[in-house]
């Protein structure tokens, strides 16, 4: 009688060649070893490239902060779009100019805040150096100087830090002086009002910002100011008032364009 020893042979055949572990396992370890190690070389010059792009990836940001601030400095009240236009070009997309205005707004050297067309926009939060005092040339009243309040407030903190001007601002419907400016032991006080929205409000606005700044007069050596839009009916308002009463108050006014341009008139 003939004994079959195939089924006998064929177990401990299995058991000797089987793999430890998961077979799965280790044909997956396999392959991601081989996509780690085997680079196509049509791949090869691509995949340098890349490695050395990512080693000078910290280099290229710390220039493009560099760039940013210099470009916020000069121009300041631009978005990061605008930014990215003037830095790389106008199709350059923006996330690297974001990331670095971010960056620079934790290290408090820039701030971001809406502008009257409500985009945000990046402003210098100081000044760096000495500037020589600038009071600009009458400008040219225009309509289209729909200033908020706070827009001209902010103008004006720019134009005052850009003059040696330490600054306070009341922002909003906060209480308190609108702008508080000092520089070399001098203080000047400034009341604000927006554009309003029709002819009426601007002339109530005009009225009630000089009732504001001779209730906050307490101090013989501080100069006071009343600050409107670059418009003309509040330079007619302006105008119109006697000469003899501008000359006793001491009150000057300034107007603020959209442009940030800033016209300083006492008489």
């Amino acid at each position: 009688m003939l004994i079959s020893t195939r089924g006998r042979d064929r177990g401990p055949a299995r058991q000797r060649h089987r793999p430890v572990g998961n077979p799965s396992n280790g044909r997956n370890a396999q392959r991601r070893k081989s996509k780690v190690v085997c680079i196509p070389p049509n791949q090869r010059a691509i995949w340098k490239t890349m490695t050395e792009d990512n080693a000078g990836c910290h280099d290229d940001m710390k220039t493009l902060k560099r760039r940013v601030l210099d470009l916020v400095q000069s121009s300041p009240g631009l978005t990061d779009r605008e930014l990215t236009a003037r830095l790389r070009g106008p199709t350059a997309p923006p996330q690297a100019v974001n990331q670095a205005a971010l960056s620079l707004v934790s290290r408090g050297l820039i701030r971001r805040c809406p502008r009257s067309d409500r985009r945000i926009c990046n402003y210098p939060s100081r000044v760096l150096g000495k500037a020589t005092p600038v009071v600009s040339s009458p400008a040219t009243s225009i309509g289209s100087n729909h200033l908020s309040e706070d827009d001209l407030k902010r103008g004006l903190e720019l134009w005052l830090n850009a003059n040696g001007w330490r600054v306070s601002v009341k922002w909003g419907m906060a209480h308190g002086i609108d702008i508080e400016a000092s520089r070399l032991g001098k203080r000047w006080v400034i009341e604000t009002k927006g554009c309003g929205s029709r002819s009426a409000m601007r002339a109530n606005y005009f009225l009630a910002v000089l009732g504001e700044t001779l209730q906050r007069m307490n101090d013989p050596t501080a100069r006071y100011s009343v600050a409107f839009p670059d418009m003309a009916q509040f330079r007619k308002l302006w105008n119109q008032l006697p000469p003899l009463a501008k000359a006793r108050s001491k009150i000057s006014a300034l107007f603020v364009s959209a442009s940030g341009r800033v016209c300083w008139e006492s008489r």
